[in-house]
């Protein structure tokens, strides 16, 4: 078992992500080694669970779970299964954690790169094939948006119509950006991924038009 903070606001990120609610779990199946085994995830009691079947026998895949056994198809199973389970730990979702997330979102959905390049590690890049920007992401005092609050939190600089977006409540003028043109969204916000998402795929449109 792994432990796996659950709160009900997660819900919509386990839901998007593509779990069932079956009575008291949430529950996962992923096709694994090209639909040769199947792994069920299951979240319950703050814990992650995962069980791996043999799509052919229909029944336990038993190599899964012995320590120190290791052959190329074993290692190639665990390779995916530990995949799967360090993108459902993402699902927690915090202002840490969002932000390889989105970044993998445009990664996997748009073959966007990240690139690091200032002097401060906290600056992070998402690039499209062309090298143009689609989101900025930064770690700030909340200060600079909700005055009194000194707090760090991340920060993602998007393409977007701020006459549309901006809300001063998640959505911002740009920081240190063309406010006319982009926004900043505070990730710590308490929202599903699916909303931060949107920003990406806004802001890539946006982008890949000029």
């Amino acid at each position: 078992m792994i432990p796996f903070r659950f709160s009900k606001e997660l819900e919509e990120n386990l839901f998007s992500y593509g779990f069932l609610k079956v009575k008291e779990e949430y529950v996962l199946r992923k096709e694994i080694h090209n639909g040769q085994f199947y792994a069920v995830f299951r979240i319950k009691n703050q814990n992650l669970e995962v069980d791996v079947y043999d799509n052919e026998l229909k029944e336990e895949y038993l190599p899964f779970y012995r320590e120190g056994f290791f052959n190329p198809l074993v290692s190639k199973v665990k390779e995916e299964v530990e995949n799967y389970i360090r993108e459902i730990l993402l699902l927690q979702r915090n202002d840490e954690n969002i932000v390889p997330a989105l970044c993998r979102y445009g990664e996997e959905k748009y073959a966007c790169f990240v690139d690091q390049p200032f002097s401060d590690y906290t600056y992070k890049v998402l690039k499209n094939k062309k090298g143009k920007w689609v989101a900025l992401f930064m770690e700030l005092e909340k200060d600079l948006f909700q005055k009194g609050d000194t707090s760090l939190c991340w920060v993602m600089n998007v393409k977007s119509n701020p006459r549309e977006t901006v809300d001063f409540q998640y959505v911002f003028p740009a920081y240190h950006m063309n406010k006319n043109h982009w926004v900043s969204v505070l990730l710590d916000a308490q929202k599903p991924i699916s909303f931060y998402q949107k920003f990406v795929d806004e802001s890539y449109a946006f982008v890949w038009k000029k």
